[in-house]
């Protein structure tokens, strides 16, 4: 009897975290990657007011980063995570500097 309440009391809710915490880190990464899609849409349609919201919800979802998940049996949920974030964020650099670019080959030509 003993061995069943200790059951209830600890080993099922740190499953229950753990479950909730794999979930958490997948809709970020679902996330991300839906953020990545927007980014590439702006950047074929040539429409880049969007970027700064994409960049904050971009920010959003990074401080979101569940602070126990960092730790223990999730290293390689967060090195999936990590791998995702830092596609998305050199993207997002990527547009950001060719547009840094283009500014200044339009200012030269004027």
């Amino acid at each position: 009897m003993k061995y069943i309440v200790i059951l209830a009391i600890i080993v099922v809710p740190a499953l229950w975290f753990r479950h909730q915490t794999f979930n958490k880190i997948a809709d970020l990464i679902a996330s991300l990657e839906e953020l990545e899609i927007q980014l590439q849409a702006a950047v074929r349609s040539g429409d880049f007011s969007s970027l700064e919201m994409i960049t904050q919800h971009s920010q959003e979802i990074n401080r979101s980063y569940p602070f126990l998940a960092k730790f223990g049996d999730f290293k390689n949920v967060r090195r999936e995570y990590l791998n995702h974030y830092d596609h998305f964020i050199n993207q997002l650099n990527s547009v950001y500097k060719e547009l840094e670019i283009q500014s200044r080959v339009n200012n030269l030509n004027k």
